[in-house]
């Protein structure tokens, strides 16, 4: 059995944003951490952004002009819609353009990594599709944009109103022979 424990490899690492709806915005929270491999190259810090057909998502405050990027392959997008900029972002960076993660330039591989976005517009006004979107690093790693749906109504089974109904009944008889 310590040979099967030994012979498992590295744990995986993953970061993700996720989004709910809150009083009519879309508020996304990041957690986790990035194993990040040798990077692939850089890009430019790019504005804070959410473009759900491209896909293409900005998020945090980058200390400088330029990010390490990492070839990552996934959806090719997150939703049919063309998005909004972002009324708040705060927190880790983290960009996905396409093909390719970046975060900064000063970002430990493995380190914790936190954020908040908020998005003056529900999901359905974004036009995101509801659910996982996962792209994976070439160690394995994985970041991930996750849009749940919290308010949808539970549906009740359709003897519900009338179990309701007869246990009203019940209540209402012991009070009138209680009084009568």
């Amino acid at each position: 059995m310590a040979s099967w424990i030994g012979a498992a490899g590295p744990a995986l690492a993953a970061a993700s944003y996720i989004f709910v709806e809150s009083g009519g915005d879309t508020v996304g929270t990041l957690s986790g951490s990035l194993d990040l491999p040798a990077p692939t190259g850089t890009m430019p810090a790019l504005p804070a952004a959410f473009t759900p057909y491209v896909p293409y998502f900005v998020a945090g405050s980058p200390t400088g002009d330029t990010l390490s990027s990492y070839t990552v392959t996934g959806p090719a997008n997150f939703g049919s819609g063309n998005g909004a900029v972002p009324a708040f972002v705060l927190g880790s960076v983290i960009q996905l353009f396409d093909n390719v993660v970046a975060v900064g330039t000063d970002y430990v591989s493995g380190a914790e990594m936190n954020g908040t976005m908020i998005l003056n517009a529900t999901m359905a006004e974004l036009g995101v599709a509801f659910g996982d979107h996962v792209w994976t690093l070439s160690n394995g790693d994985t970041f991930t944009l996750s849009f749940r749906n919290l308010g949808a109504a539970i549906p009740t089974p359709a003897s519900l109103p009338l179990l309701a109904g007869a246990l009203g009944m019940v209540a209402l008889c012991g009070v009138v022979r209680r009084r009568g």
